[in-house]
């Protein structure tokens, strides 16, 4: 019976040991796991960290590049501007040459040297005009009618571009006909003025004659 009992307390302190042993290790691995953990999330902040900061930069980055734009369009747009004034001109010399070559191509077509302007009547000398304009009256020269051969008063005359616009020409028409009756003493229609007490008419005479009479 006492080697049995000392055979078991043998037994008992090889697992006692086996114990600690397995409490030692399982120390040790908890430590590992709470310091991997630990690295692990210091690791997580310091990606989180760089992750922002990128971002942060990305955003910069972004700023940076619409402010550019902006920058751009602006000096594009002013570009595009300062060149549409500066050919403005040109192009408006190029047209007024091109009318001034045709006008003077119509006058040699029709042997025309010298015209009156139609809205001034004063006379243009073609061959040292220099521009498409009256010298006198600076309107736009449209084109060449030249006169009749036949008739020695019937003058080469320049025609204008009117001046008036398109909707004061019924008003026109209108002040024409009535200038045209005062002048005429007719009724904006042609017909004479109807008699007026005091006015004189004549009355035909038995020798075929006329004699006025009041009425």
């Amino acid at each position: 019976m006492g080697e049995a009992w000392g055979e078991s307390s043998g037994a008992i302190d090889e697992l006692d040991a086996e114990l600690d042993e397995v409490r030692h290790r399982i120390t040790e691995l908890e430590t590992a796991v709470n310091e991997q953990l630990s690295g692990e999330a210091t690791d997580l902040d310091n990606i989180e960290a760089w992750i922002q900061n990128e971002f942060d930069n990305i955003e910069d980055v972004l700023e940076h590049l619409l402010s550019k734009t902006d920058n751009l369009e602006y000096r594009i747009g002013s570009a595009v501007d300062s060149q549409r004034e500066q050919l403005e001109p040109l192009q408006e010399a190029h047209a007024e040459q091109e009318d001034l070559t045709a006008l003077k191509a119509e006058a040699i077509r029709k042997d025309v040297d010298t015209a009156a302007c139609s809205d001034c009547g004063e006379s243009v000398d073609l061959g040292v005009l220099p521009t498409p304009y009256c010298p006198n009256c600076e309107q736009k020269l449209t084109g060449v009618e030249a006169g009749q051969g036949w008739n020695p008063f019937d003058k080469p005359t320049l025609r204008t571009a009117p001046t008036r616009p398109a909707g004061t020409a019924s008003a026109q028409q209108s002040g024409d006909s009535r200038g045209a009756a005062d002048r005429g003493g007719q009724h904006g229609d042609g017909s004479p003025p109807p008699q007026q007490a005091g006015d004189e008419r004549q009355e035909p005479r038995s020798d075929g004659g006329f004699e006025w009479v009041d009425n």
